[in-house]
Protein backbone atom coordinates (compact mmCIF):
# COMPACT_ATOMS: atom_id res chain seq x y z
CA UNK A 1 0.00 0.00 0.00
CA UNK A 2 2.89 2.39 0.70
CA UNK A 3 4.09 2.27 -2.92
CA UNK A 4 0.59 2.90 -4.24
CA UNK A 5 -0.02 5.86 -1.92
CA UNK A 6 3.40 7.29 -2.84
CA UNK A 7 2.59 7.19 -6.56
CA UNK A 8 -0.80 8.73 -5.80
CA UNK A 9 0.96 11.57 -4.00
CA UNK A 10 2.87 12.42 -7.16
CA UNK A 11 -0.28 12.32 -9.30
CA UNK A 12 -2.24 14.42 -6.79
CA UNK A 13 0.33 17.21 -6.73
CA UNK A 14 0.71 16.96 -10.51
CA UNK A 15 -3.02 17.45 -11.01
CA UNK A 16 -3.06 20.45 -8.68
CA UNK A 17 -0.19 22.11 -10.55
CA UNK A 18 -1.80 21.32 -13.90
CA UNK A 19 -5.12 22.86 -12.86
CA UNK A 20 -3.74 25.98 -11.24
CA UNK A 21 -0.99 26.76 -13.75
CA UNK A 22 -2.41 25.18 -16.90
CA UNK A 23 -6.13 25.98 -16.65
CA UNK A 24 -6.80 28.76 -14.16
CA UNK A 25 -3.77 31.04 -14.39
CA UNK A 26 -3.82 31.42 -18.22
CA UNK A 27 -7.58 32.01 -18.27
CA UNK A 28 -7.70 34.54 -15.42
CA UNK A 29 -4.44 36.47 -15.58
CA UNK A 30 -5.69 39.41 -13.53
CA UNK A 31 -7.06 37.22 -10.75
CA UNK A 32 -4.42 34.46 -10.99
CA UNK A 33 -2.35 35.58 -7.99
CA UNK A 34 -5.41 35.69 -5.74
CA UNK A 35 -6.65 32.29 -6.93
CA UNK A 36 -3.21 30.71 -6.42
CA UNK A 37 -3.03 32.23 -2.93
CA UNK A 38 -6.52 30.89 -2.21
CA UNK A 39 -5.50 27.45 -3.44
CA UNK A 40 -2.38 27.37 -1.26
CA UNK A 41 -4.37 28.40 1.80
CA UNK A 42 -6.88 25.61 1.16
CA UNK A 43 -4.30 22.97 0.26
CA UNK A 44 -1.89 23.63 3.13
CA UNK A 45 -3.42 25.77 5.86
CA UNK A 46 -6.50 23.58 6.23
CA UNK A 47 -4.58 20.35 6.74
CA UNK A 48 -4.65 20.66 10.50
CA UNK A 49 -8.45 20.77 10.38
CA UNK A 50 -8.82 18.00 7.82
CA UNK A 51 -6.33 16.00 9.89
CA UNK A 52 -8.54 16.34 12.95
CA UNK A 53 -11.51 15.25 10.84
CA UNK A 54 -9.58 12.25 9.56
CA UNK A 55 -8.58 11.18 13.05
CA UNK A 56 -12.19 11.48 14.20
CA UNK A 57 -13.69 9.57 11.27
CA UNK A 58 -10.96 7.03 10.60
CA UNK A 59 -11.58 5.17 7.33
CA UNK A 60 -8.37 6.49 5.81
CA UNK A 61 -8.76 4.47 2.61
CA UNK A 62 -12.26 5.80 1.97
CA UNK A 63 -11.20 9.39 2.64
CA UNK A 64 -8.26 8.95 0.28
CA UNK A 65 -10.64 7.82 -2.46
CA UNK A 66 -12.90 10.81 -1.80
CA UNK A 67 -9.93 13.15 -2.07
CA UNK A 68 -8.99 11.63 -5.44
CA UNK A 69 -12.57 12.12 -6.66
CA UNK A 70 -12.43 15.80 -5.65
CA UNK A 71 -9.16 16.29 -7.53
CA UNK A 72 -10.32 14.58 -10.72
CA UNK A 73 -13.60 16.54 -10.57
CA UNK A 74 -11.58 19.74 -10.17
CA UNK A 75 -9.51 18.89 -13.25
CA UNK A 76 -12.59 18.14 -15.36
CA UNK A 77 -14.80 20.97 -14.06
CA UNK A 78 -15.23 23.73 -16.70
CA UNK A 79 -13.11 26.80 -16.02
CA UNK A 80 -14.87 30.00 -17.20
CA UNK A 81 -16.44 32.07 -15.73
CA UNK A 82 -14.59 33.28 -12.64
CA UNK A 83 -17.09 31.69 -10.25
CA UNK A 84 -16.36 28.32 -11.83
CA UNK A 85 -12.64 28.94 -11.42
CA UNK A 86 -13.15 29.61 -7.71
CA UNK A 87 -15.14 26.39 -7.34
CA UNK A 88 -12.48 24.52 -9.32
CA UNK A 89 -9.83 25.92 -6.98
CA UNK A 90 -11.87 24.75 -3.98
CA UNK A 91 -12.14 21.23 -5.37
CA UNK A 92 -8.41 20.76 -5.97
CA UNK A 93 -7.36 22.66 -2.84
CA UNK A 94 -9.57 20.68 -0.48
CA UNK A 95 -8.87 17.45 -2.37
CA UNK A 96 -5.16 18.04 -1.94
CA UNK A 97 -5.59 18.78 1.77
CA UNK A 98 -7.70 15.69 2.42
CA UNK A 99 -5.43 13.37 0.44
CA UNK A 100 -2.32 14.34 2.34
CA UNK A 101 -3.77 13.82 5.80
CA UNK A 102 -5.74 10.67 4.93
CA UNK A 103 -2.90 9.07 3.00
CA UNK A 104 -0.34 10.31 5.50
CA UNK A 105 -2.34 8.95 8.44
CA UNK A 106 -2.59 5.56 6.74
CA UNK A 107 1.19 5.47 6.21
CA UNK A 108 1.84 6.52 9.80
CA UNK A 109 -0.41 3.83 11.25
CA UNK A 110 1.43 1.18 9.22
CA UNK A 111 4.97 2.51 9.73
CA UNK A 112 5.80 0.64 12.96
CA UNK A 113 7.35 3.84 14.35
CA UNK A 114 9.84 4.08 11.48
CA UNK A 115 10.71 7.28 9.60
CA UNK A 116 11.47 5.66 6.23
CA UNK A 117 7.82 5.04 5.21
CA UNK A 118 7.06 8.71 5.77
CA UNK A 119 10.03 9.71 3.61
CA UNK A 120 8.90 7.39 0.84
CA UNK A 121 5.35 8.74 0.97
CA UNK A 122 6.14 12.46 1.00
CA UNK A 123 9.00 12.42 -1.52
CA UNK A 124 7.18 11.84 -4.86
CA UNK A 125 4.90 14.84 -4.36
CA UNK A 126 7.74 17.20 -5.25
CA UNK A 127 8.29 15.47 -8.60
CA UNK A 128 4.58 15.52 -9.40
CA UNK A 129 4.47 19.24 -8.61
CA UNK A 130 7.45 19.97 -10.85
CA UNK A 131 6.13 17.93 -13.78
CA UNK A 132 2.67 19.48 -13.47
CA UNK A 133 4.22 22.95 -13.38
CA UNK A 134 6.49 22.38 -16.38
CA UNK A 135 3.97 20.38 -18.42
CA UNK A 136 0.39 21.29 -17.39
CA UNK A 137 -0.96 19.23 -20.28
CA UNK A 138 -0.03 16.11 -18.30
CA UNK A 139 -2.99 16.73 -16.01
CA UNK A 140 -5.22 14.29 -17.89
CA UNK A 141 -2.58 11.56 -17.71
CA UNK A 142 -2.14 12.17 -13.99
CA UNK A 143 -5.91 11.87 -13.53
CA UNK A 144 -6.06 8.53 -15.36
CA UNK A 145 -3.14 7.19 -13.33
CA UNK A 146 -4.69 8.44 -10.10
CA UNK A 147 -7.98 6.73 -10.95
CA UNK A 148 -6.12 3.50 -11.70
CA UNK A 149 -4.37 3.72 -8.33
CA UNK A 150 -7.74 4.20 -6.64
CA UNK A 151 -8.96 0.98 -8.21
CA UNK A 152 -5.84 -0.78 -6.99
CA UNK A 153 -6.32 0.68 -3.53
CA UNK A 154 -9.76 -0.89 -3.32
CA UNK A 155 -8.32 -4.37 -3.85
CA UNK A 156 -5.48 -4.16 -1.34
CA UNK A 157 -6.21 -5.97 1.90
CA UNK A 158 -6.02 -3.58 4.81
CA UNK A 159 -4.15 -5.27 7.62
CA UNK A 160 -5.05 -2.56 10.10
CA UNK A 161 -8.40 -1.12 11.19
CA UNK A 162 -9.53 1.97 9.35
CA UNK A 163 -9.27 4.11 12.46
CA UNK A 164 -5.99 4.91 14.16
CA UNK A 165 -4.00 1.81 14.98
CA UNK A 166 -2.18 3.35 17.91
CA UNK A 167 -4.95 2.83 20.47
CA UNK A 168 -2.47 1.38 22.92
CA UNK A 169 -0.20 4.39 22.65
CA UNK A 170 -0.97 7.22 25.01
CA UNK A 171 -0.44 10.80 23.95
CA UNK A 172 2.07 12.72 26.01
CA UNK A 173 0.28 14.99 28.49
CA UNK A 174 0.17 18.51 27.09
CA UNK A 175 2.73 19.96 29.44
CA UNK A 176 4.55 23.19 28.56
CA UNK A 177 7.59 21.14 27.50
CA UNK A 178 5.53 18.96 25.14
CA UNK A 179 4.00 22.07 23.59
CA UNK A 180 7.44 23.62 23.26
CA UNK A 181 8.79 20.48 21.57
CA UNK A 182 5.89 20.55 19.11
CA UNK A 183 6.47 24.26 18.43
CA UNK A 184 10.17 23.55 17.90
CA UNK A 185 9.40 20.92 15.28
CA UNK A 186 6.92 23.21 13.54
CA UNK A 187 9.58 25.91 13.38
CA UNK A 188 11.95 23.37 11.83
CA UNK A 189 9.35 22.58 9.17
CA UNK A 190 8.89 26.31 8.59
CA UNK A 191 12.68 26.64 8.29
CA UNK A 192 12.98 23.89 5.71
CA UNK A 193 10.36 25.56 3.50
CA UNK A 194 12.15 28.87 4.00
CA UNK A 195 15.53 27.36 3.09
CA UNK A 196 14.10 25.82 -0.06
CA UNK A 197 12.73 29.17 -1.25
CA UNK A 198 15.20 31.79 -0.06
CA UNK A 199 17.74 31.34 -2.86
CA UNK A 200 17.55 31.43 -6.64
CA UNK A 201 19.59 29.12 -8.84
CA UNK A 202 20.97 31.00 -11.88
CA UNK A 203 22.05 27.74 -13.45
CA UNK A 204 18.55 26.22 -13.35
CA UNK A 205 17.57 27.51 -16.76
CA UNK A 206 15.92 24.52 -18.43
CA UNK A 207 13.13 22.06 -17.69
CA UNK A 208 15.66 19.24 -17.40
CA UNK A 209 17.65 21.10 -14.75
CA UNK A 210 14.43 21.78 -12.80
CA UNK A 211 13.65 18.06 -12.87
CA UNK A 212 17.20 17.22 -11.74
CA UNK A 213 16.86 19.68 -8.85
CA UNK A 214 13.57 18.10 -7.85
CA UNK A 215 15.18 14.66 -8.02
CA UNK A 216 17.67 15.85 -5.40
CA UNK A 217 14.77 16.96 -3.20
CA UNK A 218 13.02 13.60 -3.65
CA UNK A 219 16.21 11.70 -2.87
CA UNK A 220 16.78 13.81 0.23
CA UNK A 221 13.35 13.06 1.67
CA UNK A 222 13.68 9.33 1.07
CA UNK A 223 17.24 9.20 2.35
CA UNK A 224 16.32 11.24 5.42
CA UNK A 225 13.93 8.58 6.65
CA UNK A 226 16.46 5.84 5.98
CA UNK A 227 19.30 7.63 7.78
CA UNK A 228 17.04 8.49 10.70
CA UNK A 229 16.13 4.84 11.20
CA UNK A 230 19.75 3.78 10.84
CA UNK A 231 21.66 6.46 12.76
CA UNK A 232 18.99 8.34 14.68
CA UNK A 233 17.41 11.76 14.35
CA UNK A 234 20.01 13.59 16.46
CA UNK A 235 23.06 12.50 14.45
CA UNK A 236 21.34 12.90 11.10
CA UNK A 237 20.09 16.43 11.72
CA UNK A 238 23.18 17.61 13.59
CA UNK A 239 25.30 16.83 10.53
CA UNK A 240 22.93 17.50 7.65
CA UNK A 241 21.39 20.86 8.60
CA UNK A 242 24.67 22.81 9.12
CA UNK A 243 26.09 21.37 5.89
CA UNK A 244 22.87 22.25 4.08
CA UNK A 245 23.05 25.80 5.47
CA UNK A 246 26.52 26.39 4.05
CA UNK A 247 25.61 25.02 0.61
CA UNK A 248 22.20 26.71 0.40
CA UNK A 249 23.37 30.14 1.56
CA UNK A 250 26.77 30.42 -0.09
CA UNK A 251 26.83 28.02 -3.07
CA UNK A 252 23.57 28.61 -4.95
CA UNK A 253 25.38 29.83 -8.06
CA UNK A 254 26.96 26.43 -8.67
CA UNK A 255 24.96 23.42 -9.75
CA UNK A 256 26.53 20.49 -7.91
CA UNK A 257 26.83 22.19 -4.50
CA UNK A 258 23.26 23.46 -4.89
CA UNK A 259 21.97 19.96 -5.58
CA UNK A 260 23.86 18.64 -2.57
CA UNK A 261 22.41 21.45 -0.47
CA UNK A 262 18.85 20.64 -1.51
CA UNK A 263 19.38 16.96 -0.80
CA UNK A 264 20.82 17.67 2.66
CA UNK A 265 18.13 20.24 3.46
CA UNK A 266 15.37 17.75 2.77
CA UNK A 267 16.87 15.00 4.92
CA UNK A 268 15.16 16.62 7.90
CA UNK A 269 11.68 16.62 6.34
CA UNK A 270 10.57 13.07 7.25
CA UNK A 271 12.49 13.30 10.53
CA UNK A 272 10.60 16.34 11.82
CA UNK A 273 7.31 14.80 10.71
CA UNK A 274 8.17 11.48 12.37
CA UNK A 275 9.07 13.20 15.64
CA UNK A 276 5.81 15.13 15.60
CA UNK A 277 3.94 11.86 15.10
CA UNK A 278 5.69 10.44 18.17
CA UNK A 279 4.33 13.38 20.14
CA UNK A 280 0.78 12.71 18.90
CA UNK A 281 0.56 8.93 18.44
CA UNK A 282 -3.23 8.81 18.52
CA UNK A 283 -3.65 11.70 16.09
CA UNK A 284 -1.60 10.86 12.97
CA UNK A 285 -3.79 12.90 10.63
CA UNK A 286 -3.55 15.98 12.81
CA UNK A 287 0.22 15.55 13.20
CA UNK A 288 0.68 15.26 9.44
CA UNK A 289 -1.66 18.15 8.70
CA UNK A 290 -0.16 20.42 11.34
CA UNK A 291 3.30 19.85 9.87
CA UNK A 292 2.11 20.61 6.33
CA UNK A 293 0.37 23.79 7.43
CA UNK A 294 3.72 25.36 8.29
CA UNK A 295 5.22 24.86 4.82
CA UNK A 296 3.44 27.72 3.08
CA UNK A 297 4.27 30.33 5.77
CA UNK A 298 7.94 29.43 5.39
CA UNK A 299 7.73 29.91 1.64
CA UNK A 300 5.92 33.24 2.03
CA UNK A 301 8.51 34.47 4.53
CA UNK A 302 11.27 33.77 2.02
CA UNK A 303 9.32 35.44 -0.80
CA UNK A 304 8.64 38.65 1.12
CA UNK A 305 12.00 39.03 2.82
CA UNK A 306 13.58 42.25 1.46
CA UNK A 307 15.99 41.71 -1.41
CA UNK A 308 19.07 42.86 0.50
CA UNK A 309 21.92 40.32 0.24
CA UNK A 310 23.37 40.94 3.71
CA UNK A 311 19.95 40.81 5.37
CA UNK A 312 18.91 37.65 3.56
CA UNK A 313 22.21 35.94 4.39
CA UNK A 314 22.01 36.94 8.06
CA UNK A 315 18.39 35.85 8.43
CA UNK A 316 19.06 32.58 6.62
CA UNK A 317 22.04 31.79 8.83
CA UNK A 318 20.04 32.57 11.97
CA UNK A 319 17.14 30.39 10.83
CA UNK A 320 19.43 27.44 10.13
CA UNK A 321 21.21 27.76 13.49
CA UNK A 322 17.93 27.89 15.40
CA UNK A 323 16.62 25.03 13.30
CA UNK A 324 19.56 22.81 14.23
CA UNK A 325 19.30 23.57 17.96
CA UNK A 326 15.55 23.02 18.08
CA UNK A 327 15.65 19.77 16.09
CA UNK A 328 18.27 18.30 18.41
CA UNK A 329 16.35 19.45 21.49
CA UNK A 330 13.08 17.98 20.20
CA UNK A 331 14.69 14.68 19.23
CA UNK A 332 16.39 14.24 22.62
CA UNK A 333 13.28 15.26 24.56
CA UNK A 334 10.93 13.00 22.59
CA UNK A 335 13.35 10.11 22.92
CA UNK A 336 13.22 10.37 26.69
CA UNK A 337 9.46 10.84 26.89
CA UNK A 338 8.36 8.24 24.34
CA UNK A 339 10.99 5.62 25.24
CA UNK A 340 11.82 5.46 21.52
CA UNK A 341 15.41 5.62 20.33
CA UNK A 342 15.88 8.62 18.08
Amino acid sequence: MLSLLSFMHAFVDGICASVMLGQITPAFTAEAAVLVLFYNLLAFSTQGLTGLLTDRIGHHRELTLISAALLIAGLLFPCPPLASAVFKTCLVGLGNSLFHVAGGAKVITRSAKKALPLGIFVAPGAMGLTLGTLFPSLGGIFAVLLAACCVGLCFIKDELPSATSNKNSADMPLTPMVLFAAAALLFCIFSRAFGGSIVAFPWKSTALLSIITTAAVVAGKMLGGLLCDRFGAVKTTAISIPLAAVLVIFCSQWMLPSLAGQLLLNLSMPISLWLLCLLLPQNPGFAFGLAASFLYPGTLFAMFLPDAPLLRTSVSAAVFVINTVLMIFAAVYISKRSKTAV
